[in-house]
């Protein structure tokens, strides 16, 4: 065998190599990017809701619920405020239908006033213990959200710096897993009015 064949030989294994190399980064680097690829079966434009294809069957009937009462614009917003308190805990809490630990729930019914901190604040938390489930084959036992119920609800004065909120709601939600396994069964949250959105700016 001469220099050149054994070069060429060494050329293409080398190729090989450098491809599986590539391959393997990019499925094992690979996201789940939700808002391009999770299919959106509803929305509600003038608040900025949307449903999509991943969520829990909970969640998809107080979204119909949501829904429905938004077309009224003479809604009972005691009303909305509930379902957005219920919406949020049944999305967030529920660890089982998140592909990775960055598939934080309930966000968009996070006020953005602190919506980047609690999202880093939930993937050190709540979320930093999910495996990937991409390729379906997760193993991992997380909580499966079955059920929300409002506790308690009372109008509250909302402050912080310059911004003002004398008729926000302070709400205790209870929430029920498939299996008890020591997460949150009673949230509280408070939530105030961002122009005709009532978005959470507290969770404890």
């Amino acid at each position: 065998m001469n220099k050149k064949t054994i070069n060429m030989l060494i050329l293409i294994i080398l190729l090989i190599i450098v491809s599986f190399i590539i391959y393997f980064f990019y499925r094992d680097n690979k996201t789940d990017d939700n808002d391009n690829k999770v299919e959106v079966l509803e929305e509600i434009k003038a608040y900025d809701y949307q449903l999509t294809v991943d969520k829990t069957d909970l969640f998809k009937e107080l979204f119909a619920e949501l829904a429905n009462l938004l077309k009224d614009d003479d809604y009972d917003e005691k009303n909305y405020a509930e379902l957005v308190a219920k919406l949020f805990v049944t999305d967030f809490y529920d660890l089982e239908s998140k592909i990775t630990k960055d598939d934080v729930g309930g966000l968009q019914f996070i006020s953005p006033m602190i919506k980047d901190n609690f999202l880093l604040k939930a993937k050190d938390t709540i979320y930093h213990h999910i495996e990937s489930n991409i390729y379906g084959d997760r193993k991992q036992e997380l909580p499966s959200v079955t059920k929300v119920e409002i506790i308690d609800i009372k109008s509250v004065t909302f402050q912080y710096e310059d911004i003002i909120d004398e008729k926000a709601y302070e709400l205790i939600i209870g929430c029920k897993y498939k299996k008890d396994m020591d997460y949150s069964n009673e949230i509280k949250l408070t939530i105030i009015h961002e122009g005709s959105k009532l978005n959470i700016v507290a969770v404890e």
